[in-house]
């Protein structure tokens, strides 16, 4: 049986509501709140690293897949966003993604399998988003290839 990993992060707090968080591979994410809140407004919150966090797990997942496809879009991103409840916790209630690449002859049928596999077997983050929100997602391919 596999042993769990376990990662361990620090927030320390720097002054107001500002915090830096250092993880086990030794980055730092500095995180703070609005002014309203108490903060400078000099960094994003932490609610906002979490659509950050699944934005990228998946991006990272997805263009890995379409690697191994054979598969290089000119060009590459995921937009998300996410609805909140209006009381406390207010975790979000509805996340959607919308995966954008842009690129000639890039087979749909292999983009909607890598997005499948990252939102079902790959995205650590997913299933944590999943037990709380209604997850949707949407794939748009722009067959425009970006002139380099």
């Amino acid at each position: 049986m596999a042993e769990e990993k376990v990662v361990n992060v620090v927030a320390q707090w720097a002054k107001g509501m500002t915090f830096v968080a250092r993880a086990d591979s030794g980055h730092a994410v500095v995180m703070d709140a609005t002014a309203k809140e108490g903060g400078e407004d000099s960094a994003p919150r932490p609610m906002e690293l979490l659509l950050i966090s699944y934005a990228g797990c998946t991006a990272m997942d997805v263009i890995a897949i379409l690697r191994k496809f054979g598969i290089y879009p000119d060009d590459f991103r995921v937009e998300i966003s996410g609805r909140r409840r209006d009381r406390h916790p207010r975790h979000y209630r509805e996340v959607t993604l919308k995966y954008i690449l842009r690129g000639r002859n890039i087979p749909r049928e292999r983009v909607e399998r890598a997005v499948e596999l990252s939102q079902n077997k790959f995205c650590s983050v997913t299933p944590m988003f999943k037990a709380l929100a209604d997850v949707k997602y949407e794939i748009i391919i722009d067959e425009n290839a970006l002139d380099r």
